[in-house]
């Protein structure tokens, strides 16, 4: 969802960079309409004043395209960075880097940009409204060129768009950052897990199938014994399994007993059944997997090894399910059946519309759930050899619980030298690379969000300042026939207010709008305390950047204006 949030505000704000660059390029040109009527009076040519105005106009693009692409390749490394620290490799197909393509793309659009907001205002500054520059000048005007309903109405909408964005941007900013510092809710730093695979050829030389029943027995044998020399080592206090590791269980849907079903299907990838349910994670662990990461009962009770056998019905949910699923209800004693599975699910893990048993609720963990994602979480009990592979963890003793890795392949070795170790590391390590990818998220998030405020204030300021310009006669003038101070700065900013007001009023209602229309996820259920305060701090800045402008209002000099006069 952050993400997806995230390509939706770059989107966005790409409509607000093209209005702003529009706006300053076009009061640039404005403020030197004097300059290019005096040159187009001494005789130069409108091909000659074009072409140099292109030519700056190129000088900025391109700086601004270099610029850009260092910051994709910076950006991209980042990605890259994040992505390694969680998959370990990256398919041979994906290659994080610029292509000379995209960077001939990237100068080609910094020549388009150049010829747009170059030649275009050049071309509008030379015409025939421009030749009457030096009558302006000499009437005592700003110049001819003038800031009409179009250019109000762009201010208006910059307002709305920036007073309708910034609530979700803030919102998202500060929900990725919360899983990016969170506390993962267990001993993650003390943990050492293990995904424990063993070799498809059984001693014959002959593959098999994982579901080979020698084959599950010769592993349930093994891995049982595995778990238990590991746990008869000084440095191991508890030793349990799972089918999933912390963070990677199954998705499923399911259909709680006197619940109303979503109604919409999840467009989440189904392999099994149906996924118009309600989404939930899924995972097997054995009786000792709570007591070793530390995940306290909350209501209810805890397995027992009656509930590890093949048609047991009692499950345990965590704090999220009665939250997200149930509503803040009571739990324990409820029943529901699974309506579909994900292609990450084992098929032989659950039976679908089979109907099982909440007997107790723990905590969660992570405790607060990732960012878009489902944080309902279901267990099921498991004995060792059930399914294939499972995951070892171990709560180390040991300040470093790394340093005991080589030990545990020395055991596993040991045990059956077809046993295989993979992904041996602290949960710790995985779960920070998630949440590194959300730390980044946050920061371009809170990045977009600075764009907004400080690209809207530049508009603003470049508006303000080519009307305090345009009006320089007639404030000279009410200067020169004694008008308070107060009454010509209450005329400069009225105007801008009135602008700003309707935009802030336009972007809160549709604001408003989209948080209704998205039940809530579009500034999570805060919207009249968010809308009011956004709306008062972009007001606040449009009138702080129509501060400076309306100062050098008041310096006009009533002699300068009468002199023209």
């Amino acid at each position: 969802m952050a993400i997806r949030m995230m390509q939706f505000l770059v989107a966005i704000l790409l409509g607000i960079v093209c209005v702003n660059v529009a706006i300053l390029v076009y009061a640039r040109t404005a403020t030197r309409h004097a300059e290019i009527a005096v040159r187009s009076a001494l005789g130069a040519g409108r091909r000659r004043i074009v072409a140099q105005l292109f030519i700056e106009a190129l000088a900025l693009s391109g700086v601004a395209a270099a610029l850009a692409l260092v910051v994709v390749v910076v950006g991209l490394r980042e990605i890259q960075a994040g992505l390694l620290t969680i998959a370990g490799q990256l398919p041979f197909w994906m290659k994080l880097e610029l292509s000379g393509g995209s960077i001939a793309y990237v100068f080609v659009l910094a020549i388009l940009s150049a010829a747009v907001v170059g030649v275009v205002p050049a071309l509008k500054a030379t015409g025939r409204q421009g030749q009457h520059g030096l009558k302006d000048i000499s009437a005592g005007g700003g110049g001819g060129m003038r800031l009409g309903k179009t250019w109000t109405g762009l201010v208006i909408a910059q307002v709305a768009v920036a007073v309708a964005l910034l609530p979700t941007a803030v919102y998202h900013a500060w929900d990725a950052s919360r899983y990016s510092i969170a506390n993962y809710g267990f001993p993650a730093d003390e943990i050492l897990s293990a995904r424990v695979t063993m070799d498809l050829t059984a001693s014959s030389g002959t593959p098999t199938g994982t579901r080979d029943p020698g084959f599950r027995s010769r592993f349930a044998e093994r891995q049982i014994e595995l778990a238990r020399r590991v746990a008869g080592e000084s440095q191991v206090a508890d030793v349990a399994f799972a089918l999933h590791r912390i963070g990677q269980e199954a998705m499923s849907w399911i259909d709680v007993e006197g619940i109303d079903l979503p109604t919409e299907a999840d467009d989440y990838r189904v392999e099994h059944g149906s996924s118009m349910g309600h989404s939930v994670r899924l995972n097997r662990v054995s009786i000792e997997w709570f007591d070793v990461h530390d995940v306290p009962l909350t209501a209810g009770r805890r397995f027992s090894d009656a509930d590890t056998t093949a048609n047991a019905s009692a499950v345990i949910v965590n704090g999220h399910f009665a939250r997200d699923v149930l509503g803040d209800q009571s739990a324990v004693g409820r029943r529901f059946r699974y309506v579909g599975l994900s292609g990450d699910a084992d098929p032989d893990s659950v039976e679908l519309d089979r109907w099982f048993e909440i007997v107790g609720v723990v905590g969660n963990i992570p405790p607060i759930a990732e960012p878009g994602t489902v944080g309902a979480r279901v267990y099921h009990s498991v004995a060792a050899g059930q399914f294939y592979p499972m995951t070892l963890s171990m709560r180390l003793r040991v300040s470093e619980p790394l340093e005991f890795s080589v030990r545990l392949r020395d055991i596993s070795a040991a045990v059956d030298p077809d046993l295989q170790l993979r992904d041996v590391e602290r949960p710790v390590d995985f779960l920070e690379g998630e949440a590194g990818i959300f730390r980044r998220i946050a920061i371009g998030l809170a990045l977009l969000t600075l764009s907004i405020v400080v690209l809207s204030a530049a508009g603003i300021y470049a508006l303000m300042s080519c009307t305090v310009e345009q009006r320089r006669k007639e404030i000279g003038i009410r200067a020169a026939l004694g008008a308070d101070p107060r009454r010509i700065l209450g005329a400069i900013f009225s105007r801008a207010l009135a602008q700003l007001a309707i935009g802030a009023a336009t972007g809160g209602g549709f604001a408003a709008l989209l948080e209704l229309a998205s039940n809530g996820d579009f500034i999570g259920g805060r919207g009249e305390v968010v809308l009011p305060v956004v709306s008062i701090l972009m007001m606040t800045v449009g009138l702080v950047a129509a501060w400076g402008p309306a100062r050098r209002g008041l310096g006009i000099q009533p002699i300068e204006t009468l002199r023209t006069e």
